[in-house]
């Protein structure tokens, strides 16, 4: 299907914003890149018949797409143009913090003690260090937030919370595990326990992690879809139950499983690596992206189904 002018302008303008977000890529591997998303769009405006602004709109913004290209290679993803405003405000909230209470330290610090001021080391702590502003490291604590104010860049940081414990799965059938960004790794444990350990983070409350594992019937769930921020996990699990697992921005790892296996990631990789005593059927699909499969056995038979979808990213399977 030959695209008309305003699709052709469409493209174009999306494609060159790709393709300055790509610029910390050479031009050799960035042009690749480019010619790689544009077929893709212009495949998918033909077999399907979807509007380009829907195909267009189902990738991704190009940032989003850079990002994953740049994680890839090890490169330092770049920040979203939908926080841009937000950034800005908030550096501005930063300086307008520090400004007021350096002012009003002036006028009050002989006056109320609940103000410690260190002129040495350039630290002012307020309710006992509840406020610490820290003006050699540039950055203004609020309790377990802490807030860094630099030149070009504004970022938070927050006091990961230990999320450890085990659950006997006797009486389970299936595991199901969702969150939204970060990392899971999955290996095999000879017993019929759960084990997790993970690091969870939220900037905008504490995490109750008691209610963060659900059971149903003879399934388990991990939900870390609504308080959990960003998180870094390691499951061992016991052989022979189904395990499901939703993830939209990040990495899993799932290493010589030995159980029927459904993952689906939007942006970000997929590692399998499979246990070679065992045989798989392994159904793997990316959007956008590429993947790596070795040659699997063509037996009718298989001892497990793993399915791998990723939109945008890759999967290799070992």
């Amino acid at each position: 299907m030959e695209l008309d002018e305003k699709d052709r302008n469409r493209l174009n303008i999306y494609l060159k914003e790709l393709e300055e977000a790509l610029k910390s890529i050479g031009a050799v591997e960035r042009s690749e890149i480019i010619l790689e998303i544009s077929s893709h769009i212009r495949e998918s405006c033909s077999k399907s018949g979807r509007p380009m602004n829907e195909v267009i709109g189902a990738l991704g913004t190009p940032e989003q797409v850079a990002n994953r290209f740049l994680m890839e290679r090890g490169l330092k993803p770049i920040q979203l143009k939908r926080f841009g405003f937000l950034k800005w405000a908030l550096a501005g909230v930063g300086v307008f913090i520090i400004v007021g209470f350096l002012s009003a330290i002036f006028l009050l610090k002989s006056l109320l003690p609940i103000l410690d001021v260190n002129d040495e080391e350039g630290r002012i702590r307020i309710l006992g260090g509840l406020i610490d502003i820290d003006e050699k490291e540039h950055k203004v604590s609020l309790g377990k937030g802490l807030i860094r104010i630099r030149d070009e860049d504004v970022s938070f940081e927050f006091e990961a919370i230990k999320f450890q414990g085990s659950y006997d799965l006797k009486d389970i059938g299936a595991i199901r595990v969702k969150s939204i960004n970060g990392k899971m790794q999955f290996d095999q444990k000879a017993s019929s326990e759960l084990r997790y350990d993970c690091r969870l983070v939220n900037s905008k409350k504490e995490i109750d992690t008691s209610k963060l594992v659900e059971i149903e019937e003879n399934v388990l769930t991990l939900d870390m879809t609504k308080d959990v921020g960003g998180m870094n996990c390691h499951f061992s699990l016991p052989p022979g139950l189904d395990l499901d697992v939703d993830l939209a921005n990040g990495k899993l790892d799932f290493r010589e499983l030995k159980q029927n296996l459904n993952a689906r990631l939007t942006n970000g990789s997929i590692n399998f690596e499979r246990d070679p005593s065992k045989s798989y059927h392994v159904d793997a699909d990316v959007a956008v992206g590429h993947r790596k499969l070795p040659k699997l056995n063509a037996e009718e038979n298989f001892d497990y189904n793993v399915k791998l979808q990723v939109k945008n990213g890759k999967i290799r399977v070992d």
